[in-house]
């Protein structure tokens, strides 16, 4: 099943690849069960193509999940978004840039950021924060990009997941980076290595990926 028939899915992983950018407690599961799948799926190849990411094995974590296109060297739109995506803008984000999620002060960032992953196939894992308002309390969260071949074998797509630590009560939420790692893989995965590490994780229920068409 492609992602744009996706309605509802469950699942979970086992055996998940960690990398060194997530390599701290207070992690979040749908971080590591996307990039372990997305790690799965390519191979001995550096970057899997985007006809290879089936909804069904992203199973729980699909909330959390977006696909997005390239538009230029520096930037993407979102195309396919989960819910958990949707309910931190607050609105529809049909064809909007991915700047929509960070703040003013972090769009240049977040736009060197794609121009590596795109340049460089290389995955980007993030740490952020949402802007502080009055009677808002900040979120937490992590970000990871992983780069995808379109049908020619450019790489002008990418699987996208973000996971917050707390409740999301007032949208819209715009994050500021915090930390930013941009990781080189191989055959034998994240070239700065892996090793085990304790966890928190977040459940979402009833988990859906929407159609941005």
């Amino acid at each position: 099943m492609s992602l744009k028939n996706l309605d509802k899915f469950s699942g979970q992983f086992s055996n998940v690849v960690r990398p060194k950018a997530f390599q701290r407690k207070n992690d979040f599961d749908d971080v590591r069960g996307v990039y372990s799948y997305w790690e799965s799926m390519r191979g001995d190849a550096s970057v899997p193509y985007r006809r290879d990411i089936d909804a069904r094995s992203l199973g729980a974590h699909i909330g959390s999940c977006m696909i997005l296109d390239r538009i230029c060297n520096d930037n993407a739109s979102i195309r396919l978004a989960g819910h958990l995506v949707q309910g931190l803008v607050g609105f529809e984000i049909t064809n909007l840039p991915l700047s929509v999620l960070f703040s003013q002060e972090s769009k240049l960032r977040a736009r060197e950021m794609m121009n590596s992953m795109f340049s460089h196939q290389s995955p980007q894992f993030l740490d952020v924060t949402s802007e502080r308002k009055f009677l808002k309390p900040c979120l937490n969260a992590r970000m990871a990009f992983l780069p995808l071949l379109d049908m020619t074998g450019a790489c002008t797509q990418a699987l996208g997941v973000v996971c917050v630590s707390g409740g999301v009560k007032r949208p819209p939420y715009r994050f500021e980076i915090t930390s930013l790692r941009s990781e080189q893989v191989s055959n034998s995965g994240l070239s700065s290595g892996d090793k085990n590490f304790n966890s928190e994780s977040t459940t979402i229920k009833g988990a859906y990926l929407k159609v941005v068409k």
